[in-house]
């Protein structure tokens, strides 16, 4: 996760040469191969899953649900420079396809990064260009521009559980900020300029099993006076317990509140009263690795959105995708059940 190949690779050797049980073996040894690709290599990945979501619109009176299915393929390169420099090139392509609403998009990601680990602390910088394009119908394309900046680092801290104790654990610590220029050419409501700052924390409760603490501040600043319902601030935090298991089984199980400011006062109600919307999710995942390369995973996730004020409209499922970055503005709860599983070459 701190993308410091070398050191991992030493860890994994010392697992295996500490004649561990059978299932931990096999996956050190497979991580130790993937680590030492990664430092001079190329990787690549394919994923196929299914989805039923059964609010694809947002709308709490009339919610819209349909099956999804999504290909997705991605390839990465790395390069280690003679001065420690890692350059990192990422592309990951998708595809989606709403089966009932007789929609899809194709979904590009690619990423160039560089990662300097100086000492404790390991960097990264990069840049990150995504379209979002309908096909079948010939409508809907956004492009964003990301900048984003990481910082990880491990420290040996009290238990968050135990916080009086003497014993201390080692702790991944990180931090994430990043500026986006989204451009949504047909739904110009979702235009907008996304500054986002976040902090993690995972800490080992015990055998196999990890706590996950977070934080996220989203500032989203519309372009467009169309969009400016939309124009927020948000605060999110999260707790998540992940758990592994013999025979390549692991779960997780996470839940996160978020605080929905919006910047402006409703357009539709007139009311000089500012929205504010609070959202609840909860997810549950499980994945087994059937193979060296082969996992299959599934996940459960359900979300509760309550807003302060009426709302004037709802956009219809393929708008809302396409501004994945916004939230819709009125009530509503969504449940996501998704199974599928990855290849790695």
């Amino acid at each position: 996760m701190m993308n410091r190949e070398e050191d991992a690779i030493g860890e994994y050797q010392e697992i295996l040469q500490a004649n561990p049980p059978e299932d931990i073996a096999e996956i050190a040894s497979i991580r130790l191969r993937n680590m030492e690709r990664r430092i001079n290599g190329l990787m690549a990945n394919m994923g196929y899953f299914m989805s039923y979501n059964s609010n694809t619109n947002l709308s709490d009176d009339d919610p819209e649900e349909d099956l999804i299915s999504n290909l997705n393929f991605s390839l990465a390169y790395q390069y280690k420079m003679k001065n420690g420099i890692r350059w990192r090139f990422l592309t990951t392509p998708s595809y989606e396809i709403f089966h009932a609403g007789q929609f899809d998009f194709l979904n590009t990601s690619t990423t160039l990064s560089a990662t300097y680990i100086p000492k404790d602390i390991t960097y990264v910088t990069g840049y990150t260009y995504r379209t979002n394009m309908g096909l079948i119908t010939g409508n809907g394309f956004s492009r964003s521009n990301a900048f984003f900046a990481e910082a990880f680092t491990r420290k040996k801290l009290p238990k968050i559980f135990f916080p009086f104790s003497a014993e201390k654990v080692l702790t991944g610590l990180s931090g994430r900020t990043s500026y986006t220029n989204l451009n949504a050419e047909d739904s110009p409501f979702f235009s907008a300029y996304i500054s986002t700052v976040g902090i993690t924390m995972n800490q080992p409760l015990g055998q196999r099993q990890a706590l996950n603490l977070g934080y996220t501040y989203v500032k989203n600043e519309n372009k467009e006076f169309v969009g400016s319902d939309y124009a927020y601030t948000s605060n999110g935090a999260n707790i998540g317990v992940e758990q592994g298991f013999p025979y390549g089984i692991s779960g997780n199980i996470n839940y996160r509140f978020t605080m929905f400011n919006y910047k402006n006062t409703d357009s539709f109600s007139q009311f000089t009263k500012r929205r504010k919307n609070k959202q609840h999710n909860i997810v549950l995942s499980a994945s087994r690795r059937m193979k060296n390369n082969i996992n299959l995973f599934t996940s459960l996730s359900w979300t509760l959105n309550q807003s302060n004020l009426p709302v004037g409209f709802i956009l219809d499922p393929e708008q809302i995708v396409l501004g994945q970055q916004s939230t819709s503005l009125s009530d509503y709860d969504r449940l996501v059940f998704s199974t599928g599983l990855n290849v790695n070459f």
